[in-house]
């Protein structure tokens, strides 16, 4: 979008909505805390907000983390089975480019952000023993939280209680994990500590993993108007191996082997850190609220690619940020929040050559580094049954690179983004409690480090042709209001995006991923779910996913894949999901998805078949036994999910990582505690 555009309507979303203030409100009454997510839950007039349940989830393995995902319309994910290369997410198609971990989506965990400066973000570094709920945003978000905010995902721990929880869960596959939960603490200052290890091996030949985790939460009122909340944790992986992907022959031979390649170099990672974090929460008898959130992360990474020139990586990132956030309420109507973010990123980044998994000679040494900042003001104003959001701002990133390693030369470098984004959004009740909403976003999202220091031209230094993303949305939708018994939701989407980021692989380093820009694309879709749940029967859900993500300007050297349909996103998705008590004793879920094919590169020259994904969980009730819990889990149940991940563009047409069938895990739990 012009810059002078842009200018514009930002002034516009900033003036409107300022015609309405001073009118009497008749729509349910929202806290701006929710608005804003300096809360920890949904604003529940978000239209594109929606809490998972993911208690289920912890009785069984990471992959699993994946059938928290099937249950969100929009919202894809891949890779649950290859931990060198973690859990990739979409939303809206922003992510689905990310060879490893997340891209373009932002991270949260009980409020303090899991995602870089640079827009990275891994899951790594928690076990789902951590999280009690997950909440998404699918809306655009870079005009409240800046760079690489094409959508939102919230993590939350589970609910404080005082008490131990101790749990087990095998699979006949070899896999294990282990978990142990204490909560405590006394009148206004509660602690919950968790610790978890996990052994994960499917069916694939070299693809083991092992993780150890700690989490821990402080929340302590200091005053009546002052709460603090203290976070921290640690983690070590030193086993993620990585059986890379196959080509068709390869897979139709043996779906379960390993890449030749792949063993050849020991491909894997090993990586450990730990992160602490603060929010503070100060609000005033006259409406004032301030929230301001330092934290701190580090992460050391040691990584083997499957070839010998800059297989070996070491990386030593050190991040801090500190976000600030003032509320105040200006009239009963018109509320205000306005806010600032300052976050800085280094990694210390070494490549050496990997011969046959040993390390060789040092060919790159150099200090990568950026720098954000950040201004932000939002406001919401009520007219009536008409209720208005506006939000702009403004950022400043700077990336630089120091090219410690001269023999081939100073190849140092730096890059320098500023963006103005700004977002208008509208909801209005009408009858029979139907809530109708609509909005308006700019966004961007630049390369991240990695994407910008892998050069395509095989040298050192940043890949100064690849630009930023910037992206148009717009989105129209019907939800129902609270009900008791169902709800429905139905939203349809535009995207225009410039200069769209991609990913690709080069035949001479295959495993690492380069990335290009597409000049222009556009994505529609629609998103519908509706839920029912019957009084002593159970509940049923069901999502509908609809989406056509479209190359409408992509020259590629002597191609062109103008008219192409983004690779990795099927058109279509269909899920459903049963949840019922079998008598007394036992409660049981079902949870089905079928997704239509999708292509593997940008050439649409490769179709991946459509497929159906079956989970199921059973496990005892209190009425069974009052401490114990005993279960079962089973992931890809008939075996029809035949791909756990498709690596776009992959070099020798390696796309295919086989999914492991019928993943079972038997899990029991103790648990000696009281809601706090």
């Amino acid at each position: 979008m012009p810059a002078l555009f842009q200018l514009v309507a930002c002034l516009f979303f900033l003036v409107v909505p300022m015609c309405l203030i001073g009118q009497a409100d008749s729509l349910p009454e929202a806290s701006l805390e929710e608005v804003i997510l300096t809360g920890q839950r949904p604003w529940k007039w978000q239209p594109l907000s929606s809490g998972t349940d993911s208690m289920q989830l912890l009785e069984t393995f990471q992959p699993g983390v994946r059938n928290a995902f099937l249950r969100e319309p929009g919202v894809f994910a891949y890779n649950g089975e290859n931990f060198a290369q973690d859990v990739r997410i979409s939303i809206r198609g922003f992510g689905s480019r990310s060879a490893f971990g997340i891209r373009g989506i932002r991270v949260w965990m009980d409020g303090i952000p899991l995602t870089s400066p640079d827009g990275t973000s891994q899951l790594d570094e928690l076990s789902l023993w951590d999280v009690g709920t997950i909440s998404w945003l699918r809306s655009g978000l870079a005009a409240r939280y800046g760079n690489a905010a094409g959508g939102g995902m919230m993590l939350s721990s589970p609910v404080q209680f005082k008490g131990l929880q101790l749990r087990n869960a095998v699979s006949p596959s070899g896999a294990w994990n282990g978990g142990l939960r204490m909560g405590y603490g006394r009148q206004n200052t509660s602690h919950l500590t968790s610790f978890n290890h996990q052994y994960f091996q499917g069916q694939r030949d070299f693809a083991a993993s092992r993780n150890f985790t700690v989490y821990h939460k402080t929340s302590t009122w200091l005053t009546k108007n002052w709460k603090l909340m203290l976070v921290g944790g640690a983690y070590h992986s030193p086993l993620g191996q990585d059986p890379g992907a196959l080509n068709a022959s390869e897979f139709d031979a043996d779906r379960f082997q390993a890449n030749t390649r792949n063993i050849q170099y020991l491909a894997g990672e090993a990586v450990s850190g730990g992160h602490v974090g603060m929010q503070s929460r100060i609000e005033t008898p006259n409406g004032l609220v301030w929230v301001s959130s330092p934290y701190y992360r580090k992460r050391i990474f040691e990584a083997r690619l499957p070839f010998t020139g800059g297989g070996w990586i070491n990386l030593h990132r050190n991040l801090a940020g500190w976000h600030n956030t003032l509320e105040y309420s200006l009239l009963p109507s018109w509320k205000i929040a306005t806010g600032t973010s300052l976050e800085w990123q280094q990694d210390s980044r070494r490549l050496a050559q990997n011969n046959n998994g040993s390390k060789g000679t040092a060919s790159a040494d150099q200090n990568e580094g950026v720098q954000n900042a950040g201004f932000w003001l939002q406001q919401e104003v009520s007219y009536r049954r008409i209720r208005m959001q506006q939000t702009t701002r403004f950022d400043v990133t700077q990336f630089y690179l120091d090219d410690l390693f001269l023999s081939d030369g100073d190849q140092s470098g730096e890059s320098r983004f500023q963006n103005l984004n700004a977002a208008l959004s509208a909801q209005s009740l009408l009858f029979l409690n139907l809530l109708l909403h609509a909005g308006i976003s700019t966004g961007f999202e630049t390369p991240t480090l990695n994407e910008l220091t892998n050069n395509p031209l095989g040298t050192p230094g940043l890949n100064e042709s690849l630009q930023a993303e910037t992206s148009w949305q717009a989105e129209f939708g019907f939800r129902s209001d609270k009900s008791r018994a169902w709800n429905w939701s139905a939203t349809g989407f535009n995207i225009e995006l410039k200069d769209a980021i991609l990913g690709y692989e080069l035949p001479q380093t295959p495993g690492r991923t380069y990335f290009r820009n597409a000049p222009r694309a556009r994505r529609t879709g629609l998103e519908m779910a509706a839920s029912w749940a019957a009084k002593g029967w159970g509940s049923i859900e069901v999502q509908y996913t609809a989406s056509r993500f479209q190359y409408r300007d992509f020259p590629s050297g002597t191609a062109n894949f103008q008219g192409n349909i983004q690779p990795l996103i099927p058109m279509q998705r269909l899920g459903l999901r049963l949840q019922s008590s079998l008598g007394k004793y036992l409660d049981a879920s079902v949870q089905c998805a079928w997704q239509s094919s999708m292509f593997a590169d940008d050439g649409n020259l490769v179709r991946i078949p459509g497929f159906v994904e079956c989970n199921a969980h059973v496990s005892t009730t209190n009425t069974f036994h009052r401490y114990i819990q005993l279960g079962l889990t089973a992931s890809n149940v008939f075996g029809t999910m035949t791909y756990s991940n498709i690596r776009a563009n992959a070099a020798g047409m390696r796309y295919y990582e086989a999914a492991t069938p019928n993943l079972i895990s038997l899990f029991a739990s103790w648990t000696m505690a009281k809601r706090g």
